[in-house]
């Protein structure tokens, strides 16, 4: 399953089995969504 995680914290404040993952610190941008989606290929 492709997912990206999305945190109001800092991306070291995500479950450990998350952290691999792509990461969006909020606020984001719709930039920030669309270069995250991309690289889940």
């Amino acid at each position: 399953m492709l997912f990206a995680v999305a945190t109001g914290g800092s991306a070291e404040s995500v479950a450990e089995a998350y952290r691999g993952r792509p990461t969006l610190s909020k606020p984001f941008t719709m930039d920030a969504v669309s270069r995250a989606l991309d690289s889940l290929g």
